[in-house]
């Protein structure tokens, strides 16, 4: 799981919530941070996508390790309808469980195959492709 601190958290939801194709198909910063509302677009991921930008996860300090994660695969959970159409969820949680950090892991762990390399201190991400 990636986690990132409170002020963090609330950077990235106003960010994201403050970018036009955002706030016209899924809403605001409040529905972002709710980790439960749900949004029906008739639109896929792929190009909801299009519209809103990647979340760029920097690890590491030396060298960095740049993740660039389309929306549907970071801060927006997808499920199909079973209509053609797509639900789309928050993808990104607030935990007080962990002293307030920010959950990123569950789209992301979706998406991508981490290994981690804990001899070494190190951590890889492979893109995951779906059972046949």
């Amino acid at each position: 799981m990636l986690f990132v601190p409170p002020a963090a958290f609330a950077t990235l939801t106003s960010t994201i919530a403050a970018i036009p194709s955002f706030q016209q198909k899924i809403g605001d910063a409040t529905w972002l941070a709710s980790g439960s509302s749900v949004v029906a677009l008739a639109i896929s991921p792929e190009q909801l996508d299009l519209l809103l930008p990647p979340l760029i996860v920097q690890v590491g300090a030396s060298p960095p390790f740049a993740l660039s994660l389309p929306a549907t695969e970071s801060y927006l959970i997808w499920a199909h309808d079973g209509k053609g159409g797509y639900y789309y969820f928050p993808g990104i949680a607030s935990n007080a469980s962990l002293g307030g950090l920010v959950d990123l892991g569950n789209a992301v762990m979706r998406s991508y195959l981490t290994v981690f390399d804990r001899e070494n201190g190190r951590v890889g991400f492979a893109q995951a492709k779906p059972c046949p």
